[in-house]
């Protein structure tokens, strides 16, 4: 993405074993996943970051999807944009893989 780079994620707010217990009883339980991204822009110029977080299951079946837009700053070494995922609690224990994609742009 030119001079933006990726440099962390982190996830939080993952359900617990009590929450994919009650998910199992009520099966419209949902939950949000927290997706913190850490980025850099060691440009002159704010760019324009679209974030793609897609969770898929041990068949490759998509489980959740989530877009953030947002601008990093010129010469900013670290800033921070956060991506909620909505997943149904009881299907957690399958998540098996993550997309994720960066897209990026100058803006004038």
């Amino acid at each position: 993405c030119g001079p933006v780079a990726l440099t962390r994620v982190n996830l939080a707010d993952i359900p617990s074993d009590k929450d994919i217990q009650e998910g199992m009883k009520d099966k419209d339980d949902t939950k949000m996943l927290r997706w913190v991204f850490w980025l850099g822009n060691e440009g002159k110029h704010d760019r324009k970051v679209k974030l793609h977080v897609t969770i898929l299951d041990n068949d490759g079946e998509e489980m959740g999807h989530a877009t953030r837009e947002g601008t990093i700053n010129g010469d900013t070494e670290r800033d921070q944009l956060t991506v909620f995922t909505k997943i149904e609690t009881y299907r957690y224990p399958r998540a098996h893989d993550v997309l994720i994609s960066v897209e990026c742009e100058r803006e004038d």
